[in-house]
C-alpha cells in the first residue's frame, strides 16, 4: 500500500469485527475451505514462490485460501 497513514492491521480488523459480531448471532455456521493456486509467468513472478521442483521452476505462484462462513438457517454467507 502506498498510504503510510493506513495500516493493514486496521483494515483487517474492521472486517473481522463485523463478521465476528454477525456470526455470534447465528446458531450454526458451516465453513467451506478452498485453496486456489494463482500463477504468473511475467515480471511479477520473481517475487512469488515456485511451482514444481526448483530445477523445473519457470513459473511462480501463491496460494489463495478462503474459508467463508455460511449460516445454516438463513444461508447467508460471510467471507
Amino acid at each position: 500500500m502506498g498510504n503510510t497513514q493506513v495500516l493493514p492491521e486496521a483494515m483487517r480488523e474492521g472486517g473481522f469485527v463485523g463478521v465476528a459480531r454477525q456470526a455470534l448471532a447465528s446458531e450454526l455456521l458451516l465453513t467451506v475451505e478452498n485453496a486456489t493456486s494463482v500463477n504468473y509467468t511475467h515480471a511479477t513472478a520473481a517475487n512469488l514462490g515456485t511451482i514444481g521442483s526448483q530445477r523445473q521452476a519457470q513459473r511462480r505462484n501463491y496460494l489463495v485460501h478462503s474459508v467463508p462462513l455460511i449460516d445454516t438457517a438463513s444461508e447467508r454467507r460471510w467471507g
